[in-house]
């Protein structure tokens, strides 16, 4: 199947100096193709945090599920044929 989304991967690094600091968001952005192949089911999966702090070393935020909606539609193309 081809490639049907494009993520970036992204870590979330805080300092005791921006604990109340967002991360950024980490893009998925659907690639457009030709065939109308539905719509495709994803999960962008998660890691355990890394941290020196025991309280947050290892906590797994959930994965997301997404869906990439297909925008194409089958068809065909029917013309008159008109005498020479």
């Amino acid at each position: 199947m081809p490639r049907k989304a494009r993520s970036v991967r992204r870590a979330c690094t805080f300092t005791s100096v921006e604990l109340n600091t967002a991360c950024r968001p980490s893009p998925s952005t659907g690639v457009d193709d030709a065939p109308d192949d539905g719509d495709v089911a994803y999960s962008i999966v998660t890691a355990a945090a890394t941290s020196a702090d025991v309280i947050y070393n290892g906590i797994n935020a959930a994965d997301v599920a997404v869906t990439n909606i297909d925008n194409d539609a089958a068809g065909i193309t029917v013309s008159a044929d008109r005498p020479g």
